[in-house]
């Protein structure tokens, strides 16, 4: 969550409802802002308010927008560990390589006696297979448009 822009804010407020017992780690970046914490029934609301914040005036050659503007970040993880492991269970059922997957790396693998050779063939492969999408996406990228209060994110597949 960002508390500055390149315009001015007059208000902003960001509320995060939780259920009560999940554990968050808050960080402040460039900002001492505190939450207003609540016990809402078994959920807990954060609520951070800030309001007449200027804006930030773009300079050529700034450093990156993350870099100076002042942000909370907030998650429920407590490691990369634990972010890792979340996101295997999340995804290893995709990763899973499918028929016609395993009949390919068979044909790239044909005759090629040392792992290294199999490695090479496979990786070749995917290169190329991958210059060749990045030209097919050019002018239509799959993606769909999420709404969110009143923005729109646009999120993208690759």
């Amino acid at each position: 969550f960002y508390l500055q822009d390149f315009e001015p804010i007059q208000s902003c407020r960001y509320v995060l409802t939780i259920p009560e017992g999940v554990q968050i780690k808050i960080v402040n970046f460039k900002t001492d802002i505190e939450p207003e914490i609540r016990k809402d029934e078994n959920k807990m609301v954060y609520t951070w308010e800030a309001s007449d914040i200027s804006q930030i005036i773009y300079e050529s050659d700034m450093p990156p927008f993350h870099n100076i503007a002042p942000r909370i970040t907030i998650s429920s993880f407590s490691s990369w560990e634990e972010i890792a492991s979340w996101y295997y269970d999340i995804s290893r059922e995709q990763s899973k390589a499918d028929a016609d997957i395993k009949a390919k790396v068979a044909e790239l693998i044909q005759g090629k006696d040392t792992e290294k050779e199999k490695i090479r063939a496979i990786y070749h492969y995917v290169i190329s297979s991958q210059e060749e999408i990045k030209e097919a996406l050019k002018n239509n990228p799959p993606c769909f448009i999420q709404k969110h209060g009143g923005t729109r994110i646009r999120i993208f597949f690759c």
